[in-house]
C-alpha cells in the first residue's frame, strides 16, 4: 500500500466517520443467483457511495478512484485522502470478459464497489434481516457461491448498461425521424425528396439495421411521402409568370425557376461541411432572388438551411 509519511489526521477523521457510516443497503437483485424462489440482492455502487458520502464530507475525507486499462485488464487505483493531504492508496485489478465497452464498464464498476467497501469499512446490510439464521447448507466452503454472485452482479451491470444504450439510441432515432419529417414537409416534388435522402448522415448510424422495426416504418413513411408529391415542378399558370420572374434579374442573367433554386440549394447544402458553408449556400443561391420569392417559398428555403445546420460542424 502506498501512503503519505504522516497518517494521524487521516486516521482520526476516518475513525469519526466510520462511527457515523451505516451499512450499505442491498437494493439490486441478481436474477442469475437464486435463494429459494427469488434472486439474491446486493449493495450496488450507488448504495455504497450513499453510505459514506455525508460522513466523509463532514470529516474532510475523500475517496478517489482512478481507472486504467491494458487490454482486458482493468485496474482501479483507490485513494483515501484527508484535507490535510495525508492519504493511503492501493490498486486493484481484474480481467474483463472481453474488450467490449459493456464488459470493461461492468468490470470497472465491480472493482470500484468492492474497493470502496474495503477502504471505508462498509459491509452490505442483509436484505431480509435473517443472515444470522442461514443454515450451513446455504453456504459453500469452496467459494463457488461467491463466484456465482460475482458473475451475476457483472451480468446485472451489463444489463443496466445495455438498457441505457438502448434508451440513448431510441431517443436518437426519434429525434432523427422528427427532423426528417420537417424536411419532408419542405419538399415540393419527388426530386426534392430524393435529393434530401442523399444528404448525410448515413441512416445506418442512426438505426440498428435495415431490419430495425423503426427503420422499416421510417422507410415506408418516406415512400408514402414520395407518392404524395408530384414527379416534377408544376409549371405556373400564365397569369403567374410575370409575378414569378422579376423584370430585371439581379445578375443580368435569366432567372432560374423556383424549383431550380430549391434543388440547387439542396445540392449545395449536401456539400456543406460547416455552418459557414450553409450560410454561404443561402447567400449565393437564394439571396439574389429573395425579392421575387413568395413568403412561404422563402420560409421553406430557410427551413432547408436550418435542417442542414443541425447536421454539420459549428
Amino acid at each position: 500500500m502506498n501512503q503519505s509519511q504522516e497518517l494521524q489526521d487521516l486516521y482520526l477523521a476516518l475513525s469519526i466517520a466510520q462511527g457515523e457510516i451505516e451499512n450499505a443497503t442491498k437494493v439490486s437483485e441478481n436474477p442469475g443467483f437464486k435463494r429459494g424462489n427469488r434472486g439474491s440482492k446486493y449493495a450496488d455502487l450507488a448504495s455504497v457511495r450513499d453510505a459514506y458520502r455525508l460522513p466523509f464530507s463532514k470529516n474532510g475525507l475523500v475517496l478517489l478512484q482512478m481507472p486504467t486499462t491494458e487490454g482486458t485488464k482493468v485496474t482501479v487505483l483507490t485513494r483515501l485522502a484527508h484535507k490535510s493531504g495525508q492519504f493511503i492508496e492501493e490498486p486493484l485489478s481484474m480481467n474483463a470478459l472481453n474488450l467490449s465497452p459493456q464488459a470493461i464498464g461492468s468490470t470497472l464498476t465491480y472493482i470500484r464497489r468492492y474497493a470502496a467497501m474495503c477502504f471505508t469499512g462498509i459491509a452490505p446490510e442483509d436484505d431480509d434481516g435473517n443472515a444470522a439464521s442461514r443454515t450451513t447448507e446455504n453456504l459453500r466452503v469452496d467459494g463457488q457461491t461467491a463466484r456465482e454472485e460475482s458473475r451475476s452482479e457483472i451480468a446485472e451491470d451489463d444489463a443496466r448498461d445495455d438498457t441505457a444504450e438502448f434508451e440513448r439510441r431510441r431517443q436518437a432515432k426519434d429525434h432523427y425521424i422528427e427532423e426528417a419529417r420537417k424536411a419532408w414537409n419542405a419538399c415540393k416534388t419527388q426530386e426534392d425528396l430524393t435529393t434530401w435522402w442523399k444528404l448525410p448522415p448515413d441512416r445506418m448510424t442512426i438505426f440498428d439495421s435495415k431490419e430495425d422495426p423503426a427503420y422499416v416504418m421510417f422507410l415506408a413513411d418516406y415512400k408514402d411521402k414520395g407518392k404524395s408529391l408530384p414527379a416534377a415542378p408544376t409549371k405556373p399558370a400564365p397569369n403567374e409568370l410575370d409575378a414569378a420572374v422579376p423584370p430585371t434579374p439581379p445578375n443580368g442573367m435569366a432567372r432560374p425557376s423556383n424549383a431550380t433554386i430549391r434543388i440547387t440549394l439542396l445540392e449545395k447544402l449536401a456539400e456543406a461541411k460547416t455552418e459557414d458553408d450553409c450560410h454561404a449556400a443561402y447567400t449565393e443561391i437564394v439571396e439574389p432572388y429573395e425579392s421575387s420569392l413568395k413568403q412561404d417559398e422563402t420560409v421553406e428555403l430557410v427551413r432547408l438551411v436550418k435542417s442542414r445546420l443541425s447536421q454539420v460542424k459549428p
